[in-house]
């Protein structure tokens, strides 16, 4: 049991109690060389640690004035978000992104100095997600508003910032492959940032308690959701407040979930497969692209798309191909593939989609035994080692047949 004697040990304990009452503070450790108290709380067979530090337990006893103050507002809401994300990661309580949509935060002063940022490729992939739906999400909201004609649209340079932010990293993708995102950032910069993993954290949070997945997929649902919530819990984001423009969205308020809002494809071309392959292996990508348009299947091959292309932004097409444009994404598998920037990026791109929809939407074909990350050793593929390019057309042509 706790310590009596730690500082506002009440105050917590109302808090633990708020959020959940089946949680119990089973005990309290003075970490004096760190300054700290963890805390070990516990419900039914599981556990998780919460550390605070000394100054803000006493921040917490000490005060003295009225619980309506914005300060013990924002001093309690602190409180309950630093005990939430510990208990929702652990799976104390489920998830629940209503602690970040408090309308009164604590929040840090813009005063122009930068902080240095570094996140790995995996965890700023997140971001970048987060980034993209949050520009479409605006340019949405700005047709929403065109009936006002107002002098301007009011989030502008919101916008224009996440643009710039996407089109930076994606540079450094073209100049240095998938590498860890290493910047100084503003107090501007770290507000979008937040807003873009709560969008991500949004979409998985209602996949998770809305969609019809199986409970393999739900439990790596909720592995996403643990690393967003983690990210969202460092200290570079512990000031930060809500983006103005994504207030509203609170999960609570089941009317305003938001979706993701993505260009309508509807009038674009529709592929039966798109191929995926690196330049190296393009002999094989190529014959089979051959075979299919032979037999009037529709296939995206770079080579057959070159006056289409000219011009694009092609990280941003290329993603929407993959992800949104075939029945079904072909990826020639090799040392060359992994090893490649532009497959890469179609490989995430086609497994965010078979992710969402849960069924065979990738279909590898292999020409070495290399490690593709996301691709794993349970999942049927073909070998060119075993079979030639038309054998697995063959196979590929009575897919398309029975499930055209």
């Amino acid at each position: 049991m706790p310590n009596e004697s730690v500082p506002a040990i009440e105050i917590i304990k109302a808090m633990v109690e708020k959020i959940d009452r089946a949680v119990k503070i089973e005990r309290v450790k003075d970490d004096f060389d760190k300054m700290e108290y963890k805390f070990l709380l516990s419900k039914d067979s599981q556990t998780c640690e919460v550390t605070f530090s000394h100054a803000f337990l006493h921040d917490l006893n000490d005060y003295t004035g009225s619980r309506q103050s914005k300060y013990w507002i924002a001093l309690e809401g602190a409180l309950k978000k630093r005990l939430s994300i510990p208990m929702q990661i652990a799976g104390l309580i489920p998830f629940s992104t209503s602690i970040f949509f408090e309308e009164l935060q604590e929040w840090e002063q813009n005063n122009g100095h930068n902080i240095e940022v570094y996140y790995s490729a995996n965890d700023y992939e997140i971001f970048q997600d987060g980034l993209k739906e949050l520009y479409y999400y605006l340019e949405e909201q700005k047709n929403d508003l065109s009936h006002l004609k107002l002098k301007s649209f009011p989030y502008d340079e919101d916008q224009q910032r996440i643009q710039d932010m996407l089109s930076y990293r994606n540079k450094q993708i073209s100049e240095n492959s998938s590498s860890p995102f290493r910047d100084s950032i503003s107090v501007t910069s770290r507000k979008h940032l937040k807003a873009a993993a709560l969008m991500r954290l949004l979409f998985y949070e209602n996949e998770l308690t809305q969609g019809h997945y199986t409970a393999t997929v739900k439990k790596e649902i909720a592995a996403k959701i643990v690393r967003i919530l983690s990210l969202l819990s460092s200290p570079i984001f512990e000031k930060i407040e809500v983006a103005e423009y994504m207030h509203g969205m609170s999960k609570d308020r089941k009317s305003d979930q938001p979706k993701v809002v993505m260009p309508d494809n509807s009038h674009k071309r529709q592929y039966d497969v798109v191929i995926s392959f690196a330049g190296e292996d393009r002999d094989h990508a190529g014959r089979l692209a051959e075979l299919l348009k032979h037999d009037g299947f529709e296939v995206f091959y770079d080579e057959d798309e070159e006056a289409d292309l000219w011009g694009k932004n092609l990280y941003e097409h290329l993603t929407e191909v993959y992800s949104k444009l075939g029945k079904y994404c072909v990826m020639f598998l090799s040392k060359h593939y992994a090893a490649k920037q532009w497959p890469t990026l179609e490989r995430r791109a086609a497994q965010e989609r078979a992710f969402k929809e849960n069924r065979e939407y990738i279909l590898p074909i292999r020409l070495d035994d290399t490690e593709i990350p996301g691709i794993l050793d349970t999942v049927g593929y073909q070998d060119l080692r075993e079979k030639t390019i038309e054998e697995i057309y063959g196979i590929l042509k009575k897919k398309l047949q029975i499930h055209g």
